[in-house]
């Protein structure tokens, strides 16, 4: 009777000390998942990051060379807009000296007619 009971304690010890292993073994599962996830959590927020800033920083490339683009554009506009004005100017100079040439030209055939 003792040694049956005696038995029965060391089966009971034996059997819990095995419940303990396992929840320990379990516990110690579920942390190792958590933690995987944590880390992977954490290496997705960094690669986000890393995405983002190298995003915002051809974004900003892309704005800098656009805007570069535009200024050219605009210089190149307001430089063909001068020349054009200037030759407008030009032709209205020649014009002018023109009219003033036939004017005295005209002026000079009465004269000479008269004499």
């Amino acid at each position: 009777m003792q040694e049956r009971r005696q038995r029965v304690l060391e089966e009971h010890q034996r059997r819990a000390q095995e419940d303990a292993q396992r929840q320990a073994q379990e516990e110690a599962r579920r942390q190792a998942q958590r933690d995987a996830e944590e880390q992977a959590r954490r290496e997705v927020e960094r690669q986000a990051r890393e995405d983002a800033q190298g995003q915002a920083q051809e974004d900003a490339r892309r704005q800098a060379e656009e805007e570069a683009r535009r200024q050219a554009n605009e210089q190149a506009r307001r430089a063909a807009a001068e020349q054009a004005a200037a030759e407008a100017e030009l032709r209205r100079q020649v014009e002018e000296e023109a009219r003033q040439r036939d004017l005295r030209q005209r002026d000079a055939q009465p004269e000479a007619q008269q004499r």
